[in-house]
Formats: C-alpha cells, sequence, structure tokens
C-alpha cells in the first residue's frame, strides 16, 4: 500500500473547519461548530478510544484562530465579546473547556509507558524552565511586585505544553504517528487556501489603513510545504500552498516574523536544490534549469511589487533595517520602532541581569519585568508592545520573541538549552521538512501563543514518522 503524505479528501474537510472558524471569529456562530467538536471528543474519552480522542483534539486546535481580530487591527477590545472556538471556549478566567479536555486525558493515561523517546530531551528542557520559571516567579510574586497575570500566562503556556508532550510520548504508535503526519500536512495545506478564499471574497482585518489577510496560526508554518517539491511524492497541492503563504505574506498577513520565514524557506529550497539532489534527481535537475531564469523574471516583475505592496515593502526594509544594530547603539534610530523595542528590551533585559548573576543565569522567572535603564524606550510609542498601567509604571513584563522572553524569564542557562533543543531537532530536515516548526516556535516565538505553539509539537512530533514512496 502507498504511503501518501497527505489526503485530498481530509484537506478539503479540514479547509471547511477552518473557513467556518474564520468567517465566525469571535462570533457566537462559531458554536456550531466547537460544541459538537467538544462533544465528539468528550464521547471518545469516555469510551476510552483516548489516542483517538487526541487526535481530534490536535486537529480541532489548529484549524482554529487564537487571536481576536482587534489584536491585528490594534483598536483595543471595545467591542470583544469573545473567542468561541474549540481552543478558547472558555469556562472561567483563563481557563476554558480545551484544559479541561487536556487535563482528563493526560489523568487517564498518567500511569501508562512513556513509548516515544525522541521527545525526552524536549520534555526536559520544559520540565527546566517550568521549575525555575514557576519558582521564582512565585518568590517575586510573594516578595516583589512581579505581575501575577503574567505569572499565570507563562505558567499555563508551559503547562499546556508539557502535557502534549507527555500524551505525545504515551499515546504513540506507528499508526498514531502516520495519522498525524497526513493530518498536519493537510492543516498546512488547507490554511492557505481558505484565507485566500476570504481575502478575495472581500474577507480581511484592518491594520492601520492596510487590508491584510485573516490566517490562523497553522497557515504561518505553511510556507515550509515549498520543501516537499524535495521529499513529497505528491508535491504539486503542497507547493501551491506554500506559494499562496507567499503571497499572503506580501500583502502583510504574517508581518517581520512571517518575511523572515519566507527569507528562511527560501534559502533551505536554494541549499536542497543545489546540495541534496538525491531527493527526486529528475525533479531537482529540471528545476536547476530554469532556476536562474526565474530569479530573472522575479527581479523584472519587482517594480509591479514595489507598487502594489507597500505594507510587505516596509515590513521588508524593517527586517533588513535591525542589521544597524551591529554599527553600535548609536545607530539604533534607523531601525524602525517595532523591531527597536525589541532590541532595546534585550539590551535592558541583560544590564538589569548582569547585576545578579543568579538571574543572569537562570533567569527572573515568570511574571517578572525588566526596567528601562538605558531610557531608550520613553522615547518610543510603547501602545502595541505593552499595556498602558506597565508603561506607566515603567515595569515592563513579557517582552517579544524568543531570545527577549526566554533570557528574562530563565536566563543564559534557558536560552542556550533552548538553542541545543533547537539544533538537536532541526537535523532531522534533511529528511522530513516538518522540522522546519522548530524556527518559527522554538527560536523565533517561545512563549507567545500557546496555540502557535501546538502546531511547531505537532509537526515536530509529525517529523520524526518516516513515509515510504
Amino acid at each position: 500500500m502507498e504511503d501518501r503524505e497527505f489526503s485530498y479528501k481530509d484537506v478539503f474537510v479540514y479547509l471547511t473547519f477552518t473557513l467556518f472558524n474564520l468567517l465566525t471569529h469571535e462570533s457566537y456562530l462559531n458554536l456550531l461548530l466547537s460544541l459538537p467538536q467538544i462533544i465528539c471528543v468528550l464521547v471518545l474519552i469516555f469510551k476510552g478510544k483516548y489516542r483517538k480522542a487526541f487526535f481530534y483534539h490536535l486537529l480541532f486546535t489548529i484549524t482554529c484562530l487564537a487571536v481576536p481580530f482587534s489584536y491585528a487591527d490594534k483598536s483595543g477590545d471595545v467591542n470583544f465579546i469573545g473567542l468561541f472556538n474549540y481552543s478558547k471556549l472558555k469556562l472561567f478566567g483563563p481557563i476554558g473547556v480545551y484544559h479541561v479536555i487536556l487535563t482528563l486525558l493526560v489523568f487517564l493515561n498518567i500511569t501508562k509507558r512513556k513509548v516515544f523517546n525522541e521527545f525526552r530531551l524536549l520534555h526536559k528542557f520544559l520540565v527546566f524552565l517550568f521549575l525555575f520559571g514557576v519558582l521564582f516567579g512565585l518568590l517575586g510574586i510573594a516578595f516583589s511586585d512581579y505581575y501575577l497575570k503574567h505569572f499565570i500566562t507563562y505558567t499555563i503556556y508551559v503547562l499546556v505544553i508539557i502535557i502534549h508532550v507527555i500524551l505525545f510520548r504515551i499515546l504513540h504508535t506507528k499508526d498514531f504517528a502516520r495519522n498525524t503526519f497526513r493530518m498536519v500536512v493537510s492543516v498546512l495545506i488547507s490554511s492557505p487556501i481558505a484565507s485566500m478564499i476570504l481575502y478575495f471574497s472581500g474577507i480581511f482585518v484592518m491594520y492601520g489603513n492596510s487590508e491584510i489577510p485573516i490566517i490562523n496560526e497553522a497557515g504561518y508554518y505553511s510556507i515550509f510545504l515549498i520543501l516537499a517539491f524535495f521529499q513529497f511524492k505528491r508535491f504539486i497541492l503542497p507547493v501551491i500552498s506554500s506559494l499562496f503563504m507567499f503571497f499572503l505574506t506580501l500583502k502583510g498577513a504574517t508581518g517581520g516574523k512571517g518575511i523572515i520565514l519566507v527569507g528562511i524557506a527560501f534559502v533551505i529550497f536554494v541549499a536542497f536544490l543545489f546540495f541534496k539532489t538525491q531527493f527526486y534527481k529528475f525533479r531537482v535537475k529540471l528545476l536547476q534549469l530554469f532556476f536562474g531564469l526565474s530569479i530573472v523574471v522575479l527581479l523584472i516583475m519587482n517594480l509591479s511589487f514595489t507598487i502594489e505592496n507597500k505594507l510587505f515593502l516596509h515590513k521588508l526594509n524593517s527586517v533588513f533595517r535591525i542589521f544597524s544594530v551591529f554599527k553600535g547603539i548609536n545607530y539604533l534610530h534607523l531601525i524602525p520602532e517595532s523591531p527597536r523595542i525589541r532590541i532595546v528590551s534585550m539590551i535592558n533585559i541583560f544590564y538589569d541581569n548582569i547585576k545578579n548573576p543568579l538571574a543572569l543565569l537562570f533567569g527572573k522567572g515568570f511574571g517578572s519585568y525588566f526596567t528601562d535603564h538605558m531610557q531608550l524606550l520613553r522615547t518610543m510609542n510603547l501602545d502595541s508592545a505593552f499595556q498602558e498601567n506597565e508603561i506607566l509604571s515603567g515595569k515592563y513584563p513579557r517582552p517579544h520573541d524568543t531570545v527577549v522572553a526566554v533570557p528574562l524569564s530563565n536566563g543564559v542557562i534557558g536560552l542556550i538549552y533552548l538553542f541545543y533543543v533547537s539544533y538537536k531537532y532541526l537535523g532531522n530536515i534533511r529528511v522530513n521538512l516538518l522540522s522546519c516548526s522548530v524556527i518559527p516556535w522554538l527560536l523565533l516565538t517561545f512563549f507567545y501563543n500557546s496555540q502557535f505553539a501546538i502546531v511547531g509539537l505537532i509537526m515536530l512530533y509529525a517529523s520524526f514518522y518516516k513515509f515510504k514512496n
């Protein structure tokens, strides 16, 4: 029997789920899909079909959108009534039906043997972050003025990932890995297609004065499907979907990080094209003949892109101007404000921690903050980065991006540990493109969004499945 990477039927079904979730986002109508999904998973749990329940739990999670539209358009939460999809339907406070299902699954399976040893390294890393983050965070709440809200957010983020890792290690079988691989590839294919359908139907969100496409968390990872050209027997639809994601990035759907991911995917693609020709040699040789010509055509088309994609070009310019940081602190003003806030935050965090060797090594824990020692943040508009009370107090918690957030909470050791884990798992990219999930999740956005993390985690698990063509 042929081991196929995805099913066209699955792509259609998951496309339907994603479209409905995007169309009914922030609407009570979303309950028409999420309630049957919740009932489906609960019934499977009570029947003792834990592996199947976990599979559908993962599927229903990554076909949702976890961030309110108001987050994209910066309009605040004035008209925000809530999220009602499978992953965000709340019971009380930050706890939702999602967390209850996850707790049930792990409680009913916790005594079983952990058979998936490939996640042992990741498991240890997450436990390290959790123990030191919670310990120092509790001390900070008790004896200092740490932010309880952010302590809870970080704690839930890491705990949710740990529980998923435990369930993957317990429920792993070869068939489950194969089904998960096919599922996540099908979702990655369907996400950009859903966003394209909505965009060309005139459904979008506003970012300033620009109309940007709606994209869910899974869509960010879809750009790496371009590598299916080398690794999949059925490569046409995945490659088309990745090109759709490139178009959506041009239209501003993913911001600066999306542009960085496009650049990384392109570099990996070129490396495979010229150094990994053992994958489908005829395809590779054929593409090499047209590669140079394609570059010329794209350069000629660049002028029209300049006219029609001003938001993309602004973000692209922001990415390139980040390198001004290597000229010295006096050149920081050349960097656009959004990345400059992240760079200044990093400088302040290390300035704070260098006076405290324990904090420098292990961080300050969950809920901690940094201050503006360099007096550079006060010259910038921080409304999109921090809340009003945080800006007024001068105590800035929860910075963006891995290289800023991890040193604050878990120190230099936490960051080095993360780089080591990423390096070990990225090695699998030679045989399975899903290993690329390490880049957007661990290396760029750790601590950002638990649903974004779950997509990356599912891909990482599926990257260990060796399909045969």
